[in-house]
């Protein structure tokens, strides 16, 4: 019983850990395309999610999108 609990709490961290560096990774994704390119970057961000590159890379381009376009909209809404 005691091992099933171990290997379930180890299953979890490290599930844990993935989502906190793919999280890490979009952050930083999107930080940099912005820091690059400005306005362009979402456009850059939608061009390489519809890219014939499997569907993990496609699914975390089509998230920084999302984010740049979110964050776009936000300060667009806010003002200057």
């Amino acid at each position: 019983m005691k091992t099933f609990l171990k290997s379930v709490r180890t299953e979890w961290a490290r599930w844990l850990r993935r989502r906190r560096a793919y999280r890490t990774q979009l952050a930083y994704a999107v930080w940099d395309l912005r820091e690059r390119y400005g306005p362009a970057a979402y456009g850059i961000a939608r061009s390489s999610a519809r890219q014939t590159i499997g569907f993990e890379r496609r699914r975390f381009w089509m998230k920084v999108a999302e984010r740049l376009r979110r964050d776009r909209m936000a300060a667009d809404f806010n003002g200057p």
